[in-house]
């Protein structure tokens, strides 16, 4: 992944991979059978929807970095680096299925 000094805080443009690392994290997913299957079992489909949750995130964080340079806003709490934390819990939801927290989550009906 190419890393851009407007955009990425100094550790993620400085940063190169540890191939032995790289390595381990590979082999997680084969280290239990269950979270391999679920993986092998995603669609070219879901994996596409992931990416472009991934891309929409980094793009909103981008915007927010961009308005408190300008002065637009004052604070903003960015995820960058957290994508996949928001990203992958958010997809996992059902969707169509109200969810604790939600508008309208548990009321009487």
């Amino acid at each position: 992944m190419r890393r851009y000094a407007a955009y990425d805080p100094p550790e993620y443009v400085d940063w190169t991979p540890d191939p032995e690392l790289v390595a381990g994290f590979a082999r997680t997913p084969a280290a239990d059978p269950a979270r391999a299957a679920v993986i092998e079992g995603l669609p070219a489909g879901a994996l596409l929807d992931l990416y472009h949750g991934l891309l929409r995130f980094r793009l909103h964080d981008i915007a927010l970095q961009r308005w408190v340079r300008r002065g637009v806003i004052s604070k903003a709490w960015l995820g960058t680096g957290e994508e996949a934390v928001t990203v992958g819990a958010v997809h996992a939801l059902r969707r169509g299925k109200e969810h604790e927290g939600e508008a309208g989550a548990g009321r009487a009906t």
